[in-house]
C-alpha cells in the first residue's frame, strides 16, 4: 500500500529461519543482507546488496542464505549503524519476521523500529498468547498501530465490526479508482 501511493518502500525478509518472500514475488535469491552483514564491515559495500526492485517504490531485500546464528544477526541488523544506508534511501522499511510468540526476533528488531503491526492467523494464536505478545511490545515502548487477521473466514468478516466495511466488493472499491484520461 505505501509504495502505491509513490512511498519508497523495502520489505526486509528477517524471517531467518525460513525466508519466503522471495518466493511470494518469485525472485531468485543469490544473495542477501546476511551475506552482506557476514562481510568484516571494512570490506563491507556501503548498502546491502541482492535488493530486488518489485515495482518502482517497491523493493525487497531477501535475507538471501540461512544462517546458524539468527538471532545474533538480527541483533546486528537492529542497530542504528548498521540501518542507516537502508533508511536513508527509503520512506518505509518493513521487517518482516518470524512468529513473535515464538522468537525474539521482532523483539530484537522492535529497538529500531518506530511502530508496528502485528500479524496473526484467525484461529491459529490463543487470544492470551496475542495479548501477551502486544504487552511486550508496548513495555519496550514501541507503539502497535494495530492487528491483522489473516484468514478470517468471509462468513465471519462479514459480522464483524462496522458491517462489513473490510468485506465491500470489488463494485464498491471501483468507485475509488482512477479514471483513465480520455
Amino acid at each position: 500500500m505505501f509504495a502505491s501511493h509513490k512511498r519508497r518502500t523495502l520489505l526486509v525478509d528477517c524471517d531467518l529461519r525460513r525466508p519466503t518472500l522471495h518466493r511470494y514475488f518469485g525472485v531468485k535469491v543469490e544473495t542477501g543482507w546476511v551475506q552482506w552483514l557476514e562481510t568484516p564491515p571494512e570490506m563491507r559495500p556501503s548498502a546491502p546488496v541482492g535488493i530486488v526492485a518489485i515495482t518502482d517504490d517497491l523493493h525487497l531485500l531477501p535475507a538471501g542464505k540461512s544462517p546458524h546464528n539468527p538471532t545474533e544477526l538480527l541483533d546486528r541488523l537492529s542497530r542504528r549503524e548498521t540501518l542507516q544506508p537502508l533508511l536513508q534511501n527509503y520512506d518505509i522499511v518493513i521487517f518482516d519476521t518470524p512468529p513473535a510468540a515464538v522468537f525474539p526476533d521482532a523483539l530484537l528488531l522492535a529497538r529500531s523500529c518506530h511502530e508496528m503491526i502485528y500479524v496473526c492467523r484467525y484461529r491459529s494464536v490463543r487470544l492470551a498468547v496475542v495479548r501477551k505478545v502486544l504487552d511486550r511490545f508496548i513495555d519496550s515502548g514501541i507503539s502497535c498501530l494495530g492487528v491483522v487477521l489473516n484468514h478470517l473466514p468471509e462468513t465471519k468478516a462479514r459480522s464483524y465490526g462496522y458491517h462489513g466495511y473490510g468485506t465491500q466488493s470489488a463494485a464498491y472499491y471501483k468507485a475509488y479508482s482512477e479514471k483513465p484520461d480520455a
